[in-house]
């Protein structure tokens, strides 16, 4: 091609319509990633979770200080985002209603020593609000060690855990659930245990690192220098880009936020006028005092009529099941007072008590597996038109007799 050609090609109608029809599309879409679309951070556990103990062993638990796990966060849009807070939850893995905990951030490391599959975390500092900046990524090293209205858990270091991650990107805002992963031991055979430190893997060697041969990637060729036609070309788009949409777009953007003040200091002037003032007045004059009340004492009634019924369906039940059975395999409840009875049948043994003024709780240890232990919480609340109704907790709403017969269908299973 020669040169007259090349001044040809340029001089076409269509190439200036193509370049502008280009750089509108590019321009919208700078605008729908920094202005319409939400934060929405990439996050990522890493392979090892070291479970903090405390050192003094009660019945072989030992009590959970604080998890420490190394977070991956990625922003790959041109949005500025801030993640305020982080939480697991974790649980025995394969538990019959298992009792869940949550544990908060509470500090970060800026370093993480390993030695002799012993995490220390090194320089700790309070836990404050990650910045994440447009088109970067951050690694953080977590300490999750605050619980919120409970005390710390307890550990059993022969149960299996599941963990689960959430962050969260605004104050008082929604938890976004990032991932459950399941914690496998990471201590060799033969190799003496940390007697204050239990050290997890989340990678299943067997079923995850066998696979990354379907996924690798083919190596890329190199390219070739593009030459100076691109270097022109986008110095044209870039040109096109400002002159006719990044300028008009800026000062839209300007006029909106005089409006936006105009308007908003109006709407402050007019609210603290006609509502918030009023209020200020009221309070100055009739002083308004917050009570604080332990428990639900009109619900006690409610409670122990519940918790009675339970024993009586029980009971009934119990008769029937009882026929033929030798003694010492039947089926035995025990009252105990008028707020808790037990139930029993070989190796099995729960307790049932009211909790709370009005909750009924189920604890029971035993069955063919001595580790099994077994939990449920069967609220009590309130619904329209001044209905009570029960709430069985990781199922729903639960009448009496259909929670009698799941105790007694777990009871027949795990004696």
């Amino acid at each position: 091609m020669d040169l007259l050609d090349i001044f040809t090609f340029f001089s076409q109608k269509w190439l200036p319509n193509l370049v502008g029809t280009v750089g509108g599309l590019l321009g919208a879409y700078a605008f729908v990633d920094n202005y319409i679309l939400r934060f929405n951070p990439k996050v990522f556990t890493g392979s090892q979770v070291f479970f903090q103990l405390d050192p003094e062993v009660k019945h072989c638990r030992q009590e959970l200080e604080y998890i420490l796990l190394s977070v991956q966060i990625g922003n790959h849009r041109k949005k500025y985002g801030m993640i305020y807070d982080f939480a697991v939850r974790f649980y025995v893995s394969g538990e019959i209603n298992p009792s869940t905990v949550i544990y908060y951030a509470s500090e970060l490391a800026e370093n993480i020593r390993l030695e002799d599959k012993k995490a220390t975390p090194e320089n700790i500092y309070p836990f404050k609000p990650i910045a994440i900046l447009p088109n970067s990524d951050k690694s953080i090293n977590l300490l999750l060690g605050e619980v919120v209205h409970r005390s710390k858990d307890s550990l059993d270091r022969g149960q299996h855990y599941s963990l689960e991650l959430y962050y969260q990107t605004k104050p008082n805002g929604k938890w976004h659930f990032v991932n459950k992963v399941e914690l496998y031991n990471s201590y060799t055979f033969g190799k003496k245990e940390s007697d204050v430190q239990m050290a997890f893997t989340t990678l299943n060697y067997d079923t995850s690192r066998e696979k990354i041969k379907k996924y690798t990637k083919s190596i890329p060729v190199s390219g070739v220098y593009k030459g100076a036609s691109y270097k022109e070309t986008d110095k044209s788009l870039k040109k096109i880009k400002y002159q006719y949409i990044q300028q008009p777009l800026f000062f839209l953007r300007h006029i909106g936020i005089y409006l936006g003040v105009k308007g908003f200091s109006r709407c402050d002037k007019l609210v603290d006028e006609k509502y918030r003032w009023p209020i200020i007045v009221d309070y100055f004059k009739n002083p308004k005092r917050f009570k604080l009340k332990m428990g639900y004492p009109e619900l006690k009634p409610k409670g122990i009529e519940g918790l009675n019924l339970l024993y009586d369906i029980l009971s009934e039940k119990a008769a029937l099941l009882n026929l033929g059975i030798e003694r010492g395999h039947d089926l035995v409840l025990k009252k105990i007072s008028d707020t808790e009875f037990t139930i029993s049948k070989y190796h099995l043994s729960m307790s049932i008590y009211l909790s709370n003024d009005k909750d009924i709780r189920v604890h029971g240890e035993g069955g063919h597996s001595r580790r099994r232990i077994i939990r449920y919480n069967l609220e009590l609340k309130k619904g329209v038109f001044n209905q009570y109704y029960y709430h069985l907790e990781n199922h729903g709403a639960k009448t009496i007799e259909s929670f009698a017969v799941t105790l007694l269908d777990i009871i027949a299973l795990q004696s």
